[in-house]
């Protein structure tokens, strides 16, 4: 489930603050490919937690929503502050630092970049909408267990608002480390 949600996310988690709002959001996934096979895209949680048993899966739902993360209501959804946006923590939830991400190219509103994390590397293109949209387009590898494996995926996320409800900010990175 890490590798999947480190997919999802590496698209946003760009070296430069991304041109989006603060608040919380809301990412689907569009497309999910592995190994060039097609996989279901995810409902309303990772199919890894789908399986769990349901006193497993609410804990490990307690735990990321205490981070920020929320697995409900079909996507992953996630507040960013203002300051997280500044310290460019947009997408590096948990303070999770072992994913360094370069843009290598900027027109227009599309950015391309890549990413490469201790799981593994991969690269993207993402185009943003006015401030409250974007969509990506990301292709990750990973080794883990002795194997190699490739995720393609199609993410697209949308701006709800700027109140976040009860879910709490991610936390820049540093700020996340020092707790």
């Amino acid at each position: 489930m890490r590798a999947l949600v480190l997919l999802l996310l590496a698209g946003t988690a760009l070296a430069q603050s991304p041109p989006s709002k603060p608040g919380l959001w809301e990412m689907k996934t569009l497309s999910l490919e592995v190994d060039g096979k097609p996989m279901p895209t995810p409902g309303q949680m990772p199919p890894e937690m789908a399986q769990m048993p349901p006193e497993v899966r609410k804990m490990m739902q307690e735990r990321m929503k205490a981070q920020g993360i929320d697995l409900a209501n079909g996507g992953i959804r996630m507040c960013f502050s203002a300051e997280s946006m500044k310290e460019s923590a947009w997408g590096s939830p948990q303070g999770q630092n072992d994913c360094k991400t370069e843009v290598v190219e900027r027109s227009g509103s599309t950015w391309r970049w890549k990413v490469q994390c201790k799981e593994g590397h991969g690269e993207g293109r993402t185009t943003f909408s006015g401030g409250e949209g974007y969509r990506s387009d990301m292709q990750f590898t990973s080794t883990g267990k002795g194997q190699a494996q490739t995720m393609k995926t199609q993410v697209q996320a949308r701006w709800l608002g700027a109140d976040c409800g009860g879910l709490k900010p991610i936390q820049p990175p540093a700020q996340a480390k020092g707790k």
